[in-house]
């Protein structure tokens, strides 16, 4: 016995729900998408900073070596946070930019003591560091 379809299904059917379901997408999207242009968000001002410096020229150079004896060295020699101060004061006949550069295991209370000694005495500071090495 031969059985007989009773309803031919149309191909274009099987295409209509694909079609008007990307369409209704597209339609929230754009319904979507003209309420975030409209509306502007929220205002952020930016603080400003002393690290925003242009390249400096003829800077001060201050470095903090690692454990297990760490020191701080200016000008090539060894200075105490006072001594530091005494000699960013000599330096102060021109206008420099202070260089701070850290060893990685420097211990961050004297990289900040150092930072803060640069600054009350009227110096922009940089905390220097450096690129990424290249992985093999």
């Amino acid at each position: 016995m031969k059985l007989q379809r009773t309803y031919d299904l149309d191909a274009m059917w099987l295409l209509l729900a694909p079609i008007a379901t990307a369409a209704l997408l597209l339609m929230f999207l754009l319904l979507l998408c003209t309420s975030f242009v409209l509306q502007p968000g929220i205002a952020v001002e930016v603080p400003p900073s002393s690290f925003l410096l242009p390249p400096q020229h003829d800077p001060l150079v201050v470095s903090i070596t690692g454990p297990p004896h760490p020191a701080v060295f200016f000008d090539n020699q060894q200075a105490d946070l006072k001594k530091l101060g005494a000699l960013l004061d000599s330096q102060h006949h021109r206008t420099h930019t202070v260089i701070i550069k850290s060893d990685r295991y420097a211990p961050t209370g004297l990289v900040t003591e150092v930072l803060n000694q640069a600054l009350s005495h009227g110096y922009a500071t940089i905390l220097a560091t450096q690129e990424k090495p290249a992985s093999k």
